[in-house]
């Protein structure tokens, strides 16, 4: 009913980890020369055919090659609380606050000369994980209207978010495109979605979206990526959410 304020809450908590193994490096027509294996033993792998190849096994911690513990632990929380106010029978407004934690993917850890096409002003990149990612904290605000009528509804809402510890690349020079994962203390995103439909006859309707999202790296000032913004300006570091 018009003039009624309904309010949700909510927490969760959560401990995710990882261990790597052995890593082969696969040589360019397919052949895995050597592995890096802590004790030094060889290790197994298909052959493609149904059996195995032994492959010599190079005595080195990766934990020492990546500079870091491969064993990694994170203890995860988010928590939000939002309520929406009935205007009157078709208009609502709604706003919340939310915090939530992410924790690195294997990839964003243990990559190692991985090639990938992480950037659309490149054909290829070499990427590097890292092994001392710290998890990143998002704090966030939402705000939002939205009308619902027989024939028509509107809906626009808006959001600010502050992101600790974001993961993002870092380049290893200005002219290479080989780049690794790191921490950057502070970004911050914001934007708005807009959407709405409209019945234009009992069997036939139209809709509409639009969403815009600005990233900005607060803290970050070195080693730019190449063909990226200029330091300070929107999507410094390509933030990607």
């Amino acid at each position: 009913r018009a003039d009624s304020v309904q309010m949700d809450a909510g927490t969760r908590a959560d401990e995710v980890g990882g261990l790597a193994g052995p890593l082969g490096l696969v040589g360019p027509n397919g052949e895995t020369p050597f592995v890096y294996n802590p004790s030094g033993s060889p290790v197994l792998f298909p052959d493609g055919s149904g059996g195995t190849v032994s492959v010599p096994g190079i005595p080195v911690e990766l934990d020492d090659l990546m500079l870091g513990s491969f064993d990694q632990a994170y203890g995860l929380g988010s928590t939000f609380v939002e309520a929406d106010y009935a205007i009157d029978e078709s208009w609502t407004a709604s706003c919340g606050f939310g915090f939530g934690m992410r924790a690195p993917t294997m990839t964003e850890l243990y990559a190692f000369q991985h090639i990938s096409t992480i950037f659309p002003q490149q054909t290829f990149s070499i990427l590097f994980g890292n092994p001392n990612l710290k998890p990143e904290r998002r704090y966030q605000l939402n705000a939002g209207l939205s009308a619902d009528y027989d024939w028509f509804s509107i809906r626009v809402n808006g959001f600010s978010a502050w992101i600790e510890n974001y993961i993002t690349y870092d380049a290893f020079h200005p002219d290479w495109y080989i780049f690794q994962l790191t921490n950057t203390d502070l970004a911050t995103l914001a934007g708005f979605d807009l959407s709405g439909d409209m019945a234009l006859t009992k069997n036939l309707s139209t809709f509409f979206t639009a969403t815009y999202t600005e990233g900005r790296d607060l803290t970050r000032t070195s080693n730019p990526l190449p063909g990226a913004f200029d330091i300070g300006n929107p999507l410094r570091s390509l933030l990607a959410g």
